[in-house]
């Protein structure tokens, strides 16, 4: 298999569905996974004592509705880094999806 130079990365993104009841386990749905090219789209911020990093993740057309706060899995070539989704937009070149990852 070869890859695409163009999306190094290999992304997932996960939708956590609401709890019927407290003792209930959230439902969850893998509505993509395949590659994609994640980059820092601005310099990483202090919100108080916590650490944000706005990413943007450019990735193949993706055709499916992603939603805000939508759970993002990227891994790239040295690690693995996970956040919520801010944004999203399809264009003619593909998807682009605007998320944000917190750290201490």
């Amino acid at each position: 298999m070869t890859r695409n130079p163009r999306f190094p990365h290999t992304l997932k993104i996960v939708r956590v569905g609401e709890r019927n009841n407290p003792f209930d386990e959230p439902k969850t749905e893998v509505i993509y996974e395949g590659e994609c090219r994640n980059y820092l789209s601005d310099r990483p911020s202090h919100v108080g004592r916590v650490l944000q990093s706005d990413y943007t993740i450019s990735a193949p057309l993706i055709g499916v509705e992603i939603k805000k706060n939508d759970c993002v899995i990227v891994t790239d070539k040295v690690r693995t880094i996970e956040g919520k989704v801010l944004d999203s937009q399809e264009t003619n070149f593909g998807t682009n999806i605007y998320w944000n990852r917190d750290g201490n």
